[in-house]
């Protein structure tokens, strides 16, 4: 008789699975055995498989992380973009007009951004920015200010995800108020 064909117990008898099996059989049944001990992604405790399911219904636990990953990955992005629009605020101050239009537009298409600059702003050559918006945070002059200049969230602003209360939209969206610039 060889040894392929030897009935043996599974090795995960002492958890509860009574199955015999031939030696050769052995490995593949121990990978898939429902009394094997694997570890929950999201928290991770050891459990038996069979165990894993309800054990992730109850707890949540690859929901959870999920949601922690998301929400981390959002406060990146919300960092990276204020960055940028300090960086923004900080060469408009140095530079005027057609410079910084030029210089602005460069940096969105690296991005794939477009600028939300009134084409007619655009072509006008004394425009310039001069002063920051306390609303919106945008740069804006005096030519350039009028009733629906400024867009601006109601708010408050939730932090996990970075919307507004008022209208669901993420902060760097379009504001769900307008007005003029202050």
């Amino acid at each position: 008789m060889p040894l392929d064909s030897v009935l043996v117990e599974c090795p995960n008898k002492n958890s509860g699975c009574k199955v015999k099996l031939k030696t050769k059989d052995v490995e593949y049944h121990e990978e898939n055995c429902d009394f094997s001990t694997i570890e929950c992604e999201g928290c991770h405790k050891e459990l038996k498989r069979k165990d894993l399911r309800q054990h992730e219904k109850i707890k949540r636990c690859v929901e959870s992380k999920l949601k922690r990953e998301l929400i981390k990955a959002t406060k990146g992005f919300n960092d990276e973009n204020k960055q940028h629009i300090l960086k923004i605020k900080m060469d408009s101050a140095k530079r005027t007009g057609r410079q910084l239009r030029q210089y602005h537009n460069r940096l969105h298409e690296k991005i794939g951004f477009s600028p939300r600059v009134p084409s007619a702003t655009r072509r006008s050559p004394q425009f310039f920015f001069s002063t920051i918006c306390k609303r919106c945070n945008r740069s804006f002059n005096d030519t350039t200010n009028h009733s629906s200049a400024c867009t601006w969230h109601e708010g408050p602003i939730l932090p996990v995800f970075g919307t507004c209360q008022a209208c669901g939209r993420l902060d760097y969206q379009i504001g769900c108020i307008a007005g003029e610039h202050s």
